[in-house]
């Protein structure tokens, strides 16, 4: 009867903790999606996120590549993005 509770408790444990870690890897993904979107506020005001187009985009190697944004109002920007981060070309 031992094994058994022991078997339960081990398996209770296993199914929160992968939980607690997909709840973290969900929250930690939506906070680095809001990082494009404050750097872009930052430099070109408050603008509204379903206007901007990517029109071009190349990959420069697995981590990195080079975009073309169309901002409202604006010129088209050139974004280089890697693993480090972005910046405007």
């Amino acid at each position: 009867m031992e094994v058994f509770f022991a078997f339960l408790v081990k398996l209770t444990i296993i199914f929160l903790g992968s939980g607690l870690v997909l709840l973290l890897a969900l929250w930690v993904s939506y906070e680095s999606s809001a990082i494009a979107r404050s750097v872009l506020k930052l430099e070109f005001g408050n603008i509204q996120e379903d206007k901007l187009k990517v029109l071009k985009h190349e990959k420069v190697s697995a981590q990195s590549g080079v975009y073309e944004v169309l901002v409202p109002g604006k010129d088209i920007v050139k974004l280089f993005s890697s693993h480090k981060g972005m910046k405007i070309v």
